[in-house]
């Protein structure tokens, strides 16, 4: 897995197109999949009046989606992703 953290300006939306939304509340959560890869987008940017932080969008990128779903699963995200047959 491999995690980069982007300025809240940070426009990942126009990189990873086919966003699916996994979750929201503090933060957003969106799935997404481009050349074989699998993308966890976290969008905290909503929090940006609460913090000094500047880097409020996380992106992991995992190399399987069954890495992806493990990750999901042991932090008690619930998801609704289809592994491949």
């Amino acid at each position: 897995m491999k995690t980069t953290r982007y300025h809240k300006s940070y426009n990942y939306k126009s990189f990873l197109t086919n966003l699916s939304l996994l979750a929201s509340a503090f933060g957003i959560i969106y799935y997404a999949e481009k050349d074989g890869k699998y993308y966890l987008i976290f969008d905290e940017t909503s929090l940006s009046e609460f913090t000094d932080e500047e880097d409020l969008i996380i992106i992991r990128e995992f190399k399987t989606i069954n890495e992806l779903k493990r990750f999901l699963k042991e932090r008690g995200i619930k998801n609704e992703i289809k592994s491949p047959e």
